[in-house]
């Protein structure tokens, strides 16, 4: 319900789409079921993750690639297709998944490339990214803005929560799946809202495993389930330790200005004292490595194939755990102090677009 019209986009005489939403909010999701279901469709698809393209002109090079052809040729070979696709009555669909996740390569510089290509295709190829809204609006359509003349409707395309509809048939999917107890029915009003975010509904099934659902919770109550669950899967092991630890790394270096990011370069866990004891500790409980352990759990995910940068896979459960860490750091004696504390960590958070004051 509140995903873009593929079939009336690739109909359209515009050349781009920009899908633009929060963490967790169903883009990649959104995209590759798109991608999945084209036999349904008027289109066909080719889908790329973000991870592939990360020198300047890289899209253009795999697209060559892909069509075995040089990089000169494809223009010429867009018309050739187009020709083929007319008669068959398709479209052709080229997708970016994750400009945000663009690591050696500039996401706005990426955007550029794929604005110009737009002005390059014929009407019966169309491309279509997803982008992270908090990128999109503090770095990317800064530098780039949209073009009316190339992006259909005029406008980035912002997905939304999940609609009521949407949101009941999503909490009975994921109840079926991790089986936990509740009716969607019996769900105060306001808890509804809450799950219509896709990232929260998926981390409250996941807290919530096999266990009774109570008929509200909020957010932060969700986190702290989710965290318990975790702390208790992990017993016997130093990886809560190992993830205490990257987030008191990462909160030192926000707040000395070394590097105002979520994401870990991999030398961090080589240079970081505490998170280098750790991983030794680990590799001797059972030959693997945290990181290795974190990824395969889905909480951190490589943001590269060489895996050089990671982040943590649910960008507000990293919050929560940056807020709690902030709280654990507060040395107050009255609420004055308390009250001078915080405004003093909003003034220097909210620049940087972390939203943990709920956690604090």
């Amino acid at each position: 319900d509140t995903s873009p019209d593929f079939s009336r986009f690739v109909k359209s005489e515009k050349s781009l789409l920009a899908v633009i939403g929060d963490s967790g909010s169903g883009k990649s999701t959104m995209l590759y079921k798109v991608a999945k279901n084209q036999p349904d469709e008027d289109f066909i698809t080719l889908f790329y993750d973000v991870h592939h393209l990360q020198e300047p002109g890289s899209l253009m090079r795999r697209l060559a690639l892909d069509f075995n052809c040089n990089i000169e040729q494809l223009e010429g070979l867009f018309d050739h297709i187009e020709k083929i696709l007319n008669k068959e009555n398709k479209k052709l669909l080229i997708m970016v998944d994750g400009l945000n996740e663009s690591v050696a390569l500039v996401p706005s510089v990426l955007k550029l490339e794929i604005d110009d290509l737009g002005k390059k295709i014929p009407t019966a190829i169309k491309i279509a990214y997803s982008c992270r809204t908090i990128y999109w609006n503090s770095y990317i359509k800064v530098d780039t803005p949209v073009s009316s003349s190339l992006y259909h409707d005029s406008k980035e395309f912002l997905l939304h929560h999940y609609s009521p509809e949407e949101t009941k048939n999503a909490f009975e999917l994921y109840q079926s799946l991790y089986q936990f107890e509740g009716s969607f029915d019996l769900l105060k009003k306001e808890f509804k809202e809450k799950i219509k975010d896709p990232l929260m509904l998926r981390m409250l099934a996941e807290g919530y495993q096999k266990s009774k659902l109570p008929s509200f919770a909020p957010a932060v109550r969700i986190f702290k389930t989710y965290e318990e669950k975790l702390r208790k899967k992990f017993e016997g092991t130093v990886l809560m330790e190992f993830i205490d630890a990257m987030i008191s790394s990462k909160l030192s270096e926000i707040e000395n200005k070394t590097n105002i990011s979520d994401q870990y370069e991999k030398k961090t866990f080589l240079t970081n004292q505490v998170l280098s004891n750790l991983t030794l500790q680990q590799i001797v409980i059972n030959q693997k490595k945290p990181l290795t352990l974190l990824e395969d759990e889905g909480i951190l995910s490589p943001l590269d194939n060489e895996k050089n940068t990671y982040r943590f896979t649910y960008d507000r459960f990293f919050e929560y755990l940056l807020g709690k860490e902030i709280g654990k750091q507060l040395k107050v004696i009255s609420s004055e102090d308390f009250i001078c504390k915080i405004s003093e960590k909003v003034m220097t958070f909210q620049r940087i677009h972390f939203s943990f004051l709920q956690e604090l």
